[in-house]
């Protein structure tokens, strides 16, 4: 008996011993309702036990323990812990439990915080469900898309993180609104994250918009909405080309293309043609023929015209931009260029040429008539008319008058400087030359008869300068003689 209480008070010390030294105690019990407690305390012993204060310290561990191997010691397959997440009050102990599992180290797997939020691979979860890390479902997945009732808001891009988001949405609640007629539909958000753009695409009755913004931004900015067409705004024929019938609809052009034919206000093309055009045409912009161009009557083009061939115009032939005719042109009554004009070989024009910029032939241009450069009036008794600068490597003046040659002969009577001086104070100009209200009077100068008023003025100067340079010598003569 002696011995027994020896052992009993053994063991007593023993577990008083083991409780100095283990962080938590364990309590359990049966019956109907039975209970396995943990106790988490930072005292030596029970008595006088301390308050948590340490946000992350574990409440306590439960292991799930087996042996691998015979022979072998125990080794954990998974646990269960606990984790202090604070603040605390005297009602209220906020912690986490942590699932752990792991073959060799034990590593945390999933999170529910005091919140009952669910976190797998974070401690931490923000969501109802939070996933760090890649998910995947093999199966089926059944329930429903839940719109959140936010109709009255247009949140800015910043709200939106790493989700796809649906709402119901009042149309009134955009600053920048699709162009709907619905009073409120469906928003759907898709903010990938890092730098993507954030997307928008609004479900109304008369169809769907999108629009999109970069993410994180704190507003829409001048997101522009634009409808995504459906078979719904798109109808036709086969085979006609479609149009624009509206800002966001498409119907039947008057283009019909099988790809053999094209037609234009026709579907029903003449055989033979690559192309038939049902009705009068008018070219606007820029016509290139690559072979020859034959027109019957009058030929009005609204812009540039280019034939790769000759050209026959059998009557007016008017072009509002560039004329250019790689080989020979013929124009049987008036041409009129508005801008420049091109012909590699001849131009034989009947009647009046007027082109409104250059013109450029590389044979011979033959103009029966008068021919206007610029402008649209020929003065009476003139051929060509040029409103603006001309230039040419060589121009030669037919004169009836005489050259001036007649300044060097020998009964030519030589000009008085003195009397040149006192003509310029009177007329602020060169005697014999025209005065500047001559000029603006007569509607400008004759080129022939100025540049023989200007040799004669250079001839005459060259006589002042022969007798200035006989005065000098004579000079130096008469200044040697006096310094000897």
């Amino acid at each position: 008996m002696k011995n027994f209480r020896l052992i009993a008070l053994a063991a007593v010390l023993i577990v008083l011993n083991g409780l100095a030294i283990i962080p938590a105690i364990g309590q359990g019990n049966s019956g109907d309702a039975p209970e396995f407690v943990l106790f988490k305390y930072y005292a030596d012993h029970p008595i006088g036990v301390l308050p948590i204060t340490n946000v992350g310290d574990s409440l306590g561990t439960i292991y799930f323990k087996a042996k691998p191997q015979l022979g072998s010691p125990f080794r954990t397959g998974a646990s269960i812990q606990t984790m202090f997440m604070g603040p605390t009050s005297a009602d209220s102990l906020p912690a986490s439990l942590i699932f752990r599992t792991g073959s060799i180290q034990q590593h945390n797997r999933m999170a529910i915080n005091p919140q009952g939020l669910v976190g797998i691979g974070t401690l931490y979860p923000e969501y109802n469900l939070h996933t760090v890390g890649n998910t995947h479902t093999t199966g089926d997945f059944y329930g429903r898309i839940h719109f959140d009732d936010n109709r009255t808001t247009d949140e800015a891009p910043d709200t939106y993180i790493d989700e796809a988001y649906f709402e119901l949405k009042e149309l009134s609640a955009f600053a920048n609104k699709p162009g709907s007629l619905t009073q409120d539909g469906g928003l759907l958000t898709l903010a990938p994250g890092a730098t993507s753009n954030d997307h928008q695409l609004f479900f109304g009755d008369d169809g769907i918009f999108t629009r999109r913004y970069l993410g994180g931004a704190p507003d829409w900015g001048a997101a522009a909405w634009y409808k995504i067409l459906t078979s719904e705004d798109i109808n036709g024929t086969p085979n006609r080309i479609a149009k624009f019938t509206g800002p966001s609809s498409l119907g039947d052009s008057q283009l019909w293309d099988d790809g053999v034919q094209v037609g234009i206000g026709t579907d029903s093309p003449t055989a033979g043609y690559l192309m038939d055009i049902a009705g009068t045409t008018r070219m606007g912009g820029n016509t290139d023929v690559t072979a020859n161009l034959s027109v019957a009557q009058d030929a009005s083009i609204g812009d540039d015209l280019q034939v790769n061939g000759n050209t026959n115009i059998n009557g007016f032939a008017t072009v509002d931009g560039f004329l250019t005719v790689n080989n020979s042109a013929t124009i049987t009554q008036n041409l009129t260029v508005n801008q420049s004009a091109f012909v590699n070989l001849d131009l034989s024009v009947t009647d009046d040429a007027n082109i409104g910029d250059d013109l450029n032939v590389g044979g011979t241009a033959i103009i029966t008539d008068a021919a206007a450069i610029g402008t649209s009036t020929i003065p009476s008794g003139f051929k060509l008319a040029v409103d603006g600068k001309v230039i040419c490597e060589e121009l030669k003046v037919q004169m009836s008058e005489s050259w001036p040659d007649y300044v060097f002969g020998v009964d030519y009577q030589r000009p008085d400087l003195t009397e040149w001086e006192q003509f310029i104070k009177t007329n602020q100009h060169l005697p014999g030359i025209p005065s500047a209200a001559e000029v603006a009077e007569n509607g400008g100068i004759e080129v022939g008869e100025t540049q023989r008023l200007l040799l004669e003025k250079i001839e005459q100067l060259t006589l002042i300068l022969i007798d200035q340079k006989k005065q000098i010598e004579q000079l130096e003569t008469t200044v040697k003689s006096i310094q000897k």
